[in-house]
């Protein structure tokens, strides 16, 4: 039998160097029993989200700041999977909205999370389509989403994280607003200033759908 594995999926919505950015920290759980191996095998579908922490950086945070947040959460984690369980493999995938920065910004914190791989993303267009590694999601996909997880009871929010109860009424008053072909515009990418924690929750959603055939290489596992 191999060694158990936990799935965590990082999603880091970026702001420009006035705005806020958000992080999101989400456990992929597989349902009991399903059959399958890891949670990176199970199908997207099956997952359950369970967001474990949750951080605002606030305007005029380092990017290279951030990437040591990330990492030092990573290695929180590690730790404490490993005192439930000491021969647990961990793995860890970042998600990064590139939207408000550019790709130079990106590579600085790729470059800095070493070991995390790191899908790169876009908020824009009208069909989601991928090419050399940058992947653009329409705005309406990643709300739709959220609103899916919501509504199947598949997204779970710590209770004791600082910003759980900003997560939730902005998730709640989000679910509220016009979704008119403005307000899904790109103009419109952010609305307020919470929405980063939105789309970074959105962003860990969106990658537990999408984990295909992951590569096991064990320069990602803990």
């Amino acid at each position: 039998m191999g060694r158990e594995s936990k799935l965590y999926l990082i999603g880091l919505s970026l702001g420009q160097s006035g705005d806020s950015s958000g992080l999101s920290v989400a456990q992929a759980i597989q349902p009991f029993g399903s059959g399958y191996d890891s949670p990176s095998e199970c199908p997207g579908n099956l997952l359950t989200l369970s967001v474990k922490h949750l951080h605002r950086f606030p305007p005029g945070t380092k990017y290279l700041d951030m990437s040591e947040h990330i990492l030092e959460v990573k290695r929180q984690i590690v730790i404490e999977e490993e005192k439930l369980s000491p021969t647990v493999a961990v793995q860890t995938y970042l998600v990064v909205d590139q939207t408000a920065v550019g790709p130079a910004i990106v590579e600085i914190i790729e470059q800095e999370v070493k070991r995390i791989p790191v899908t790169k993303v876009v908020i824009r267009g009208q069909d989601e389509s991928d090419a050399d590694s940058l992947y653009q999601i329409p705005k309406r996909n990643l709300i739709g989403l959220i609103r899916v997880f919501l509504e199947k009871e598949r997204l779970q929010i710590a209770q004791d994280l600082d910003q759980t109860s900003t997560l939730v009424q902005e998730l709640m008053k989000y679910q509220e607003r016009p979704t008119s072909a403005a307000s899904l515009s790109i103009d419109a990418w952010r609305e307020q200033p919470a929405d980063d924690l939105i789309f970074a929750t959105a962003l860990a959603c969106w990658k537990s759908q999408h984990l295909g055939s992951l590569r096991v290489d064990n320069s990602f596992w803990s």
